[in-house]
């Protein structure tokens, strides 16, 4: 979607006697919604005459964001190298001077951010389970889908996609496409375990991973990870293959953002580079214990190893140790679940005892060269923090908090717990933009 947003021309200098006038900008178009979605997005000034090459020195942007500057006759773009505030106003000034006229004029040009949405899955004992859909700020949610026992959902371009299980814990991989009641089945290789449901935006392919329970089935791969086009005629699953060209078994696997890509772990720990299209075979990214998804806004993928943490950069196929500042914890603090920002800031979970029985209090810090500063805390003693996940322009954190009467839902492959809540906690300022009832948050990768 294109925003125009407010446009003001301030124009300076002296006109030799009233007959030239300087530049004056003339259009400006903007994807507003994909900037604060992916890095890169571009603001484009027209102005009504030709002029001098503009440079990133004569571009303000208020709040400051990082940019590259380039310009051409009587066209300005502006390139975000990183990804804009959800539910911002962005004010942006050139300086410009008229190349024929030698007149300077400042381009003012004003735009507003759409807020960021989310979805999680709200799940009921007594009847459906939902997959609920919201803007951050807003109380308004829409469902996405709604069904008997959803396992798990990823949200595609034109709706979600989930897994729904029957009584006997088998899978099978449902399609709701926006605005329509009628759910589309998506192929799978027959009766078994399903998990891992991803979807890639750039590609529209679904992935998940597949278990059969016939186990007398010699053909049968433990953990096959399979691929859908859901614009394929065909409707054909393709299976994923390792760099033998058999199909391989995976633990764990992620799309890479904004790329045709996807990373596959399989069980030997080896970490394969995968070709989403299948034009051309894997390459191997070394062996790693854990995978724990992309900082936000790179292709940079997070893994883990029992001695440190590493930082693969995939455009380059280049590793470099991750060498996070310390979080200072005390003696009784326990640490949990840790999510890069940057290659020198996270987020971490945090418990510490309370003092009655073995109750715990929960918090979450943000750690970079700075220090140490506590975005959120619990304040109910007894309540966990279950999962903590990153939105896709790093602007806030999801934190799903377990009431201390929450029970175990025994779901498989992702199981949970009632009574949880999902907070939405402003990176910078520890601003909590209100909670919903459900977990599982599609920021989660």
């Amino acid at each position: 979607m294109v925003v125009i947003g407010t446009l003001v021309v301030a124009t300076s200098g002296l006109a030799v006697a009233g007959s030239f006038q300087g530049p004056r900008l003339s259009n400006v178009t903007v994807a507003a919604a994909s900037a604060i979605q992916l890095p890169g997005q571009r603001l484009v000034l027209q102005s009504n005459q030709a002029i001098e090459s503009v440079k990133s020195a004569d571009v303000r942007v208020k709040p400051e964001v990082a940019i590259t500057v380039q310009s051409t006759g009587a066209t300005i773009t502006v390139k975000f190298d990183t990804t804009l505030r959800g539910a911002t106003d962005y004010r942006v000034d050139v300086a410009v001077t008229g190349a024929s006229t030698g007149i300077r004029s400042e381009f003012v040009y004003q735009f507003t951010t759409p807020d960021l949405s989310v979805s999680v899955l709200q799940r009921d004992a007594g009847g459906a389970d939902r997959v609920l859909q919201r803007a951050v700020s807003s109380t308004d949610t829409l469902t996405l889908i709604g069904s008997p026992r959803i396992q798990e959902f990823a949200l595609t371009s034109d709706g979600v996609a989930a897994v729904v299980i029957n009584d006997a814990d088998d899978g099978r991989v449902v399609l709701a496409h926006n605005g329509q009641d009628l759910q589309q089945d998506v192929p799978t290789p027959g009766s078994g375990q399903i998990r891992d449901l991803r979807a890639s935006p750039t590609t529209g392919l679904l992935g998940f991973v597949f278990s059969s329970d016939d186990l007398t089935d010699p053909t049968a791969i433990e953990s096959q990870l399979y691929l859908y086009d859901p614009s394929d005629p065909n409707g054909l699953l393709r299976p994923v293959t390792g760099l033998d060209g058999k199909p391989a078994s995976v633990i764990d696997w992620r799309f890479v953002p904004n790329t045709g890509y996807l990373v596959a772990q399989t069980y030997d720990e080896s970490l394969l580079l995968v070709d989403a299209a299948g034009s051309a075979p894997p390459t191997a990214l070394g062996q790693h214990a854990e995978m724990r998804g992309f900082v936000p806004g790179t292709t940079d993928l997070v893994v883990a190893d029992p001695t440190a943490g590493s930082l693969i950069n995939l455009s380059s196929g280049t590793t470099s140790t991750l060498s996070l500042p310390p979080d200072r914890l005390g003696p009784t603090s326990y640490p949990g679940k840790l999510v890069a920002m940057s290659p020198d800031s996270y987020l971490e979970v945090v418990s510490n005892p309370t003092g009655v029985g073995d109750q715990q209090r929960y918090s979450v810090l943000r750690v970079d060269s700075s220090g140490v500063t506590e975005l959120y805390r619990s304040t109910t003693d007894g309540a966990v923090i279950r999962d903590i996940c990153l939105s896709p322009n790093g602007q806030y954190v999801s934190v799903e908090l377990q009431d201390p009467s929450g029970t175990f839902d025994g779901y498989p492959n992702v199981p949970s717990f009632t009574g949880i809540t999902t907070y939405f906690v402003d990176v910078t300022s520890g601003d909590v933009l209100g909670g919903v009832a459900g977990f599982a948050t599609s920021w989660c990768d």
